[in-house]
C-alpha cells in the first residue's frame, strides 16, 4: 500500500464516522492554570513513584547513617539502586497512551487538516484528540496534549524526525498511515522553500 493509497483509504474510511468530533473543546492550557500543574496530571504516576522511591531511601540512607556509616557510601550505593527504577517509571509515561489506534486517529487528522505550522489548526487537532486517547487507552489521561505547540512538538520528534531520518521503528499497522502524514505535513514546508527559492530567483 503506497502513501496516496494509504491516505485515500484512511480519509473515507468508515472508522471516521464513528471518531470523537468535538467542537470547543477546552485544551489543559485554558484548564490548568500553568503548565507545571499540568505536568503534574501528566506525569502523576511518575512523581507518585519517586516520591515513594524517595522516602524509602531517605528512610534508608538516615537508619545506616545511624549506625555511623559513611554518607558518600551510602548515597552512592543507594542511588545506584533506586535510579534504575525510576528511568524505566519516567520513560513508562512518556509512551502511555501511545496504542496503534491512537496513532492511527492522530495520523488521519492530521492529514484531514494539513495544519503545517499553523498554531489554530494545532489546538484544534489537540482538542479533537485527547478524548480520543483517553477513550483508546486508560494510561492517557484525558489532557494527553497541553496545547497546540505541545501537539506539534510530540508528532514531529515522535513521527517526523525518525522518519525523515529513516529511523522508523513503527508498528507495521502504522506504518502507511504515519508516511501519509509526515508526507502531508511537510507539503507545507516545501511549498515555502520553494516559494523562498523562486522570489530568491527573480531578485
Amino acid at each position: 500500500m503506497d502513501s496516496k493509497d494509504a491516505e485515500e483509504q484512511l480519509i473515507e474510511s468508515t472508522d471516521l464516522s464513528n471518531r470523537l468530533h468535538i467542537t470547543n473543546t477546552p485544551l489543559p492550557r485554558d484548564i490548568f492554570k500553568n503548565k507545571i500543574l499540568y505536568d503534574l496530571q501528566f506525569r502523576k504516576r511518575f512523581y507518585c513513584g519517586t516520591l515513594l522511591v524517595l522516602a524509602l531511601w531517605l528512610g534508608i540512607t538516615s537508619w545506616i547513617a545511624s549506625i555511623d556509616v559513611p554518607g558518600a557510601i551510602v548515597f552512592g550505593f543507594f542511588s545506584g539502586i533506586f535510579l534504575p527504577f525510576l528511568i524505566p517509571i519516567y520513560m513508562q509515561t512518556t509512551n502511555m497512551g501511545w496504542d496503534d489506534r491512537s496513532v492511527r486517529s492522530f495520523m488521519i487528522e492530521i492529514i484531514k487538516v494539513s495544519p503545517g505550522d499553523n498554531m489554530a489548526k494545532w489546538d484544534a487537532i489537540a482538542a479533537e484528540m485527547n478524548p480520543v486517547f483517553h477513550a483508546n487507552s486508560r494510561w492517557a489521561t484525558p489532557y494527553f496534549f497541553y496545547d497546540g505547540q505541545c501537539c506539534q512538538s510530540r508528532f514531529t520528534n515522535r513521527f517526523v524526525l525518525p522518519y525523515l531520518k529513516e529511523q522508523k521503528n513503527f508498528s507495521p499497522v502504522v506504518v502507511p498511515f504515519v508516511k501519509a502524514a509526515v508526507d502531508k505535513y511537510m507539503e507545507h514546508f516545501n511549498a515555502q522553500l520553494q516559494q523562498m527559492t523562486m522570489g530568491s530567483s527573480t531578485d
